[in-house]
């Protein structure tokens, strides 16, 4: 009995600093697509560093490492896409800038991973300028914190007239580097710091023969 504790305890805590190093330090995964190549090639693993930008922490049991186990459960996961712990992120040592590759959320499906680089940043307490021109490419964004709409060529922001928008968050247009595959911020847009995951700085395995190697960083 004394035996069977013990090693109880030792899977208990490789489960919890499991868990701990994926939330807040970082995890592998896996590139299906060739829309970073020649950076990262379909079939890389990259290590996703969490640590550097603060890890964000889990809003549902899903979002949880080896726990959401029990989201397989079809009850358990209804009721899980119900939870909202809202955003959070803990102090990081970098803010995301431009020429990182990052991994985040994709805003079309967010399940569903992508890695792009990091290519024009808007920065939170900057002023975004708007025209009927520039409408469309920043109308997204600000419906994320306010509400506005144009009528008659007229923007209206809170149901004021308006030709300008003090951000409160970061937003980033990400692209890939074979843009001629990649589905990127041309098609979804900026987006909001709190889809971001994690930095990748390093291909852990490669199909290619270079295996372990560094990112170059291209500014």
């Amino acid at each position: 009995m004394k035996q069977l504790k013990k090693t109880l305890f030792f899977f208990l805590l490789i489960i919890i600093v499991s868990v701990f190093i994926r939330i807040f330090i970082g995890e592998p995964t896996k590139v299906s697509s060739s829309s970073m190549e020649p950076t990262i090639k379909s079939g890389d693993w990259l290590w996703v560093n969490k640590f550097d930008y603060g890890a964000v922490l889990p809003k549902r049991w899903a979002d949880i490492p080896l726990l959401n186990i029990v989201t397989w459960f079809a009850e358990f996961r209804q009721r899980d896409i119900k939870n909202n712990w809202k955003y959070h992120r803990m102090k990081g040592f970098n803010k995301p800038k431009v020429g990182d590759i990052v991994v985040f959320n994709s805003p079309e499906d967010i399940d569903i991973l992508l890695v792009k680089r990091i290519s024009q940043i808007l920065h939170a307490n900057s002023w975004i300028y708007l025209d009927s021109i520039n409408y469309d490419a920043y109308n997204d964004i600000i419906n994320q914190e306010t509400e506005t709409k144009i009528q008659n060529g007229i923007i209206y922001i809170n149901d004021t007239l308006s030709n300008r928008y003090r951000l409160k968050n970061n937003y980033y247009y990400l692209l890939g580097d074979n843009a001629s595959i990649s589905r990127d911020s041309r098609f979804f847009g900026y987006i909001s710091e709190e889809n971001i995951i994690g930095k990748v700085n390093r291909v852990i395995f490669s199909t290619g023969n270079s295996g372990k190697r560094m990112l170059k960083k291209v500014e």
